[in-house]
């Protein structure tokens, strides 16, 4: 089944800021209460399919009051540091597939590229990482849109006014 919690975040020393979600209506956390966090700092992907198996890490105590269950995150990144994931959370046990992880991972690479881009756009003196709320809405909308059409099993295809194919997933 499909997990109903889908978030793109950046994090600073502090915080973990979603830039995008899907399923919940929170903008932020305290980075100490973050998975995101265990998957910036080890700069791999971590999955979980239920935080209270028996081979499941610690987890931060703030995941279980939230109603999280199972969780799969992968680093975002810019300019080669990772600074942010693209995860999916369940508030149920869920068996992570091959094709779910796999559109989890690209959404990532997705919203790498477009960080990558949008810090090729601001030139050299541009800082090598900048907090969520200086990424463009139309950018972290952009990224948000590439993730979700990304995890879809039916195709997309849209054109524009004369007939061009202007977005397809």
């Amino acid at each position: 089944g499909r997990a109903p919690v889908g978030v793109i975040s950046l994090l600073d020393a502090e915080r973990e800021y979603f830039v995008a979600t899907h399923g919940t209506p929170r903008t932020e956390i305290p980075a100490s209460q973050s998975l995101c966090r265990r998957v910036v700092d080890a700069d791999l992907p971590l999955v979980i399919d239920d935080l209270d198996g028996a081979d499941a890490p610690p987890v931060p105590p703030g995941m279980r009051t939230a109603g999280v269950g199972a969780y799969a995150g992968f680093p975002v990144h810019l300019a080669g540091t990772a600074v942010g994931a693209v995860c999916v959370a369940d508030p149920a046990v869920h068996r992570w597939t091959a094709a779910e992880l796999s559109a989890i991972s690209d959404a990532a690479s997705t919203v790498t590229a477009l960080l990558a881009e949008q810090d090729a756009a601001a030139g050299p003196a541009a800082a090598p990482a900048r907090p969520a709320a200086d990424v463009p809405e139309p950018v972290r909308n952009r990224a948000f849109l590439d993730a979700l059409l990304g995890s879809l099993d039916t195709a997309v295809v849209a054109c524009d006014a004369d007939g061009r194919l202007i977005m397809f997933n």
